[in-house]
């Protein structure tokens, strides 16, 4: 019997209504769902079985997460590092990463008993040293974001490849972007969106003080750097998928690229990307 992890964000789910109607899907597709330790309360006369985050993902096939592109985020990086594949069900109304909507969710059965592909999706790894020293490293399925902390003032970023300076901003930060995380937080300064399943690195300036500086890609191969100029009164930050924050010196050097592992989606016959997008942008444009 397949184990099937399941992850639900309770603030999209608060009465567990989808939660426990996935779990009853996959029970009736014959496989064991998984669950985490905290939710075992919510199930009543439903075999399943309950372990912690990291073990999920070493002991199932497939996880399943219930919420939006947050939820998905939050995981991507244990997905990465212990191969297993991801199926998003979006349970809210913005939602690039998820494969099914929530009116879709009695599909589940049939996506479990069919046999499944998958889309490799490339990911980032965002480290930072300090004297020589590497002191944080993170993945990246959408971005690595080098901004300013709270206080209102931009800050100086210069960006080194293997030549030297490529580029030196004065700006509020820096966007670096997978093909995934172009329709994203870059896409909201005037980067371009790429086919997901490209491999390249998107980097995008925040609020550039500069009539110039425009978006540029570089091929997936190549090892950006960058170090932060800022005034000895602003502290600045690194933050990987909107949520893993470090907070970084003036002296530290700050290295992007291409993580040696791929993130696996489960790939369905109807799930295309440009429809995705004409259907988010459509809806937005509805939206009051």
């Amino acid at each position: 019997m397949r184990n099937i992890g399941i992850i639900v964000n309770n603030k999209k789910d608060p009465k567990f209504s989808r939660f426990k109607q996935v779990a009853q899907l996959v029970s009736k597709a014959g496989c064991m769902p998984v669950i985490l330790k905290e939710y075992s309360n919510v199930f009543q006369g439903l075999p399943y079985t309950k372990t912690t985050l990291e073990e999920m993902f070493k002991i199932s096939s497939m996880v399943i997460t219930l919420g939006g592109d947050g939820t998905f985020l939050n995981v991507a990086d244990l997905a990465v590092r212990h191969g297993v594949a991801l199926l998003g069900v979006n349970l809210g109304n913005l939602g690039y990463l998820a494969q099914i909507d929530k009116s879709e969710i009695n599909r589940i059965p049939e996506i479990l008993n069919s046999e499944l592909s998958v889309q490799k999706r490339m990911m980032l790894t965002a480290s930072v040293y300090r004297d020589d020293r590497k002191i944080y490293e993170y993945s990246a399925l959408n971005d690595a974001v080098i901004t300013r902390s709270a206080v209102l003032k931009p800050i100086g970023v210069q960006l080194y490849g293997k030549s030297g300076v490529i580029a030196d901003y004065f700006c509020d930060g820096l966007i670096f972007s997978t093909p995934t995380g172009s329709s994203a937080y870059s896409l909201s300064v005037g980067g371009p969106i790429m086919d997901p399943t490209m491999e390249a690195i998107l980097v995008s300036a925040i609020s550039p003080h500069s009539l110039s500086s425009h978006p540029l890609v570089f091929n997936a191969e190549n090892t950006l750097e960058c170090r932060v100029n800022a005034n000895k009164t602003v502290n600045s930050l690194i933050s990987v998928d909107g949520r893993h924050v470090f907070y970084i010196q003036n002296t530290d050097r700050v290295v992007i690229k291409k993580n040696d592992k791929y993130l696996f989606l489960v790939q369905l016959s109807d799930c295309d990307f440009y429809t995705v997008l004409k259907n988010k942008f459509i809806s937005r444009g509805k939206r009051k």
